[in-house]
């Protein structure tokens, strides 16, 4: 019969796909006798110093980012960072964390990348677990997809409201003086959309901008108000006065 600690333990470390730490079980009010004597025992299974798999648990993209979070001390990031904030084009059921450090760090079933350039305020809480913010997360993911890809990626991020150009523009300048990979693909992507600082309303407003710029033409005046309207104000996308 299982202690009440014990219990407490092997619940979280059911939502965490069977994978528990050390100072978690410690937590849950285990003594580091018990645990020794568990995975002694076989019930736990020792996979690494400090780290535990309890049997008879199915393997879950949640629980195992949330044992790879508790473990590491790491970052949801990259393409699990992206299904999470619901960007287009990202590939799914990807497990994928960032720890803040060069050392070697390995977690059953996850990819892990490591940088030194992951600041405090590039991480938000989101579905229960700390997960790089949507500027960050599409900033990350040059290195494994092509300009179309990203571009579509921060328009869709800038017309639902959830970053600016501006702010995509100073996290690049920012990480690209640290030789972040992936900045030449980011810097084409701004080029076509950041010349006039410009937050269309629609997506196909995003679309019809880049491609202006894209093929020469003039850069049109956005947004630009009609003037003849006195009574009831109104505007045209882009025109050329």
């Amino acid at each position: 019969m299982m202690s009440e600690a014990e219990l407490k333990a092997t619940d979280l470390g059911g939502r965490q796909s069977g994978y528990i730490t050390l100072r978690q079980a410690l937590a849950c009010g285990m003594s580091a006798d018990a645990v020794k004597r568990r995975a002694q025992a076989k019930r736990w299974t020792r996979v690494r110093p400090g780290l535990f798999l309890i049997p008879g648990f199915e393997p879950s993209l949640r629980g195992r980012l949330l044992a790879a979070t508790a473990a590491l001390g790491a970052v949801v990031s990259h393409e699990s960072a992206g299904e999470l904030h619901d960007l287009p084009g990202v590939r799914p059921g990807m497990a994928v964390v960032t720890v803040r450090t060069r050392t070697t760090n390995r977690f059953p079933d996850v990819l892990v990348h490591q940088t030194t350039d992951l600041r405090a305020g590039h991480v938000i809480e989101l579905e229960g677990l700390p997960v790089t913010d949507v500027v960050r997360t599409v900033i990350d993911l040059p290195s494994s997809m092509p300009v179309p890809a990203i571009g579509k990626m921060v328009d869709h991020v800038v017309v639902a409201g959830a970053a600016t150009m501006d702010s995509f523009a100073d996290e690049v300048m920012e990480l690209a003086r640290h030789g972040k990979p992936g900045m030449k693909t980011m810097h084409s992507v701004l080029e076509v959309r950041d010349g006039a600082r410009f937050i269309g309303d629609s997506r196909l407003e995003m679309w019809a901008l880049r491609l202006i710029r894209e093929w020469g033409f003039p850069e049109p005046e956005v947004q630009y108000p009609l003037p003849w309207r006195s009574t009831r104000k109104g505007r045209v996308d882009f025109a050329y006065p």
